[in-house]
């Protein structure tokens, strides 16, 4: 049996800055951020309209943690030292030995403590070092592109970490440190089970057919007294159960159950998600003495898709249980700036509670933020919401080198064993816009996207060896050679099978009817945001707002702490406005102005999914996105940090439910047509 003994709260905290030694305490897990601001070192970790607020951190390379703990040593068990996550390059001590090196803040990191602890009082020390100075120790390649052609983000490229954290149009640059998950000491019995695939294989008229892949650790050389037992339960009741003997520490099995005694897990309105439980048990000598149980839904997912839309067809479905799908979802960035406290916001389930609310069928988990908690997956497989997920890299093009390669490949070993027993786990995408960087450069490249070493090879061989039944998409948006050679052509960035669509506002609606896509990844209005109508959000951007508002001009990368980004926003807005009303308005006419930007944005949501409902050429629309990641007047998100609804949000419930009734038109110049959807 697993038990776990967390080094939790208030440890030790000591660094270095401008000459200084500062000692002090910091809650593990955290960040050191909130404790800057604590101690007085900074006012404001996120302010609204400075980038570099925390800049000045970026190179303080001794952020020490430090605490104790009790070990004694047991015949029967192992037991580990656990860091869930620690951000990013760090060094783990005990009693003043280095017994780990970590460069990942994706991976969890596994120290035995049975071959370097000691009987008594143990003295732990991590170190975490300066991201930005460990980056530059590893220059990119001189092809690897980063967000654009931009070198505002030159250093994420070798490091794993969090893209976001480097400034994005939705969220602060802020690169942050810490320990942001839990610490703990893990109690493990000596012989067990390490490893456990359960997936449903296949799902026909008369049975179900669920495979069981399991990984055995013993010591013992003669096997011929071991069994296993594979069950499925429902709830008390063992539905099915198999019992075999065993010749290997390895082993495939397979539950064979007649269709008639099986509840399937659907999709929210589709049916029921129904769980189960999966058990398997090791018998020796007919005595179990070990037991592995998860949490199962048992369901056939497949899914199907063609290269581009070049010849004028192509298909981007998913069909579950034999039924193809209309994916109605959003996109997820993480729920706050900080790591730690995104995992807190995520277990309070709130945010989660709105996809559902909104007729949500999936969530795709951005890849410029984190790998999301266990308990995401678990509300997803409860609730019935499907979980498209990114690896975690967006807007670049990755290194080459073999190293870094490996870092991927470790990291996507621990990610898909983690999530691939989920029912509600979809589809791996190999990352977020990396194709589609490709054509973002000032001048076309040599390279093609079957070029890029980490989506094409890396993480589709990952996936193959640990989730086989499960589809992969090499990136999000996918850009075949050829679709990607015709954008160069002919501008045809349209002709890949799923797009991420963003037009000028003003020309969304016709933009839309022409694109050829299947599929649309992500979408919404672009450059002009949804407002959010709280108090704070107006106060906090009012200055800027007031000396911005008839700018007319602006230069340079718009990240959302600068300038440039409000003046842009207010730009496209005044010509939302223009198109849409035929009128600009000024700043003493807030409140029209937020009405009037707000449903303009509302309705782009709206015809973009009532459009792709009624389609019979689009398979499915995730727009972006569900909430702010941190508090802002405006924003891609349709609700802000403290869940407060735009008026997107509203539109986006009714043109999702489950039937709607829905006015568009399927082609451009066309007249206006009823139709009823239940798709």
């Amino acid at each position: 049996m697993e038990n776990r003994a967390y080094l939790k709260g208030q440890w030790d905290l000591t660094f270095s800055f401008e000459g200084k030694t500062f000692k002090t305490k910091a809650e593990v897990p955290g960040n050191v951020e909130p404790v800057l601001q604590k101690i007085g070192l900074i006012d404001n970790y996120i302010p609204q309209d400075d980038q570099s607020a925390t800049a000045r951190f970026d190179t303080v390379n001794d952020w020490t943690y430090a605490t104790s703990f009790d070990y004694e040593a047991s015949a029967d068990y192992e037991k580990y030292l656990v860091f869930e996550g620690i951000d990013t390059i760090a060094e783990i001590y005990l009693n003043g030995s280095l017994v780990l090196e970590c460069e990942n803040m994706h991976c969890t990191h596994r120290i035995s403590l049975d071959k370097v602890a000691k009987n008594g009082k143990n003295d732990l020390c991590v170190i975490i070092r300066s991201s930005e100075l460990w980056a530059r120790k590893h220059p990119h390649d001189n092809y690897v592109l980063v967000h654009g052609a931009t070198s505002f983000y030159d250093s994420m490229t070798y490091l794993r970490k969090s893209r976001h954290h480097w400034g994005w149009d939705n969220a602060p640059r802020l690169l942050t440190s810490g320990i942001y998950r839990p610490v703990y000491i893990e109690t493990l019995k000596k012989e067990r089970f390490t490893d456990l695939y359960v997936i449903t294989e296949r799902v026909d008229e008369d049975n179900v057919y669920i495979l069981a892949s399991w990984t055995y650790k013993t010591d013992e050389p003669d096997l011929s007294s071991y069994e296993t037992v594979i069950s499925l339960y429902d709830k008390d009741r063992a539905v099915s159960s198999v019992r075999s003997n065993i010749s290997y520490i390895q082993g495939r099995q397979y539950l064979v159950i007649p269709r008639s005694k099986i509840y399937l897990w659907w999709p929210i309105d589709f049916g029921k998600p129904y769980m189960y439980q999966f058990s398997i048990s090791m018998l020796k000598n007919g005595k179990t003495i070990d037991e592995y149980t998860i949490p199962f839904g048992v369901r056939e997912l497949k899914f199907k898709m063609s290269e581009d839309t070049m010849d004028g067809e192509g298909e981007f479905d998913f069909y579950i249980n034999g039924e193809k799908i209309f994916i109605k979802g959003t996109n997820w960035k993480p729920l706050d700036p900080l790591s730690s406290i995104a995992d807190l916001k995520t277990k309070e389930e709130r945010a989660l509670e709105h996809v559902k609310a909104l007729g949500c069928n999936m969530v795709r988990v951005w890849g410029g933020g984190i790998y999301e908690n266990e308990c995401f997956y678990d509300w997803c497989d409860r609730n019935g919401i499907l979980v498209w997920q990114d690896f975690m890299l967006a807007c670049e093009i990755p290194p080459l080198d073999v190293h870094y390669a490996s870092l991927i490949e470790k990291e996507a070993e621990q990610i898909i064993k983690r999530y691939r027993n989920h029912p509600s786990l979809a589809v791996w995408c190999g990352d977020n816009e990396n194709d589609a960087s490709l054509t973002w450069r000032p001048a076309p490249s040599t390279l093609c996207p079957s070029d890029l070493y980490i989506s094409r090879r890396v993480l589709k061989t990952a996936v193959l060896r640990y989730d086989p039944q499960r589809s992969y998409i090499p990136s999000s948006p996918y850009y075949s050679d050829r679709a990607f050679e015709d954008h160069f052509k002919e501008n045809a960035e349209y002709f890949s099978i799923e797009s991420h669509l963003y037009p000028d506002s003003v020309k969304f609606h016709e933009v839309l009817r022409n694109t050829k896509s299947i599929f649309i990844g992500e979408t919404g209005p672009i450059n002009v945001n949804s407002i959010s109508t709280a108090k704070w959000a107006r106060d906090l951007d009012a200055e800027r707002a007031k000396r911005l508002w008839d700018a007319k001009e602006y230069d340079g990368h718009p990240a959302h702490q600068n300038d440039k980004y409000f003046a842009r926003w207010r730009t496209e807005g005044a010509a939302l406005c223009l198109d849409r009303y035929g009128r600009d308005f000024t700043f003493d006419e807030w409140d029209d102005y937020v009405v009037a930007i707000n449903l303009a944005c509302a309705e782009i949501f709206k015809d973009v999914i009532e459009y792709c409902r009624v389609s019979p050429r689009k398979s499915g629309v995730l727009w972006w996105s569900l909430m702010d990641m941190w508090p802002m007047m405006f924003n891609y998100s349709v609700m802000d940090c403290d869940y407060n609804p735009k008026l997107a949000y509203h539109f986006i419930k009714r043109s999702q439910a489950d039937i709607a009734m829905i006015v568009t038109r399927l082609e451009n110049g066309s007249d206006p047509t009823l139709y009823c959807s239940n798709a």
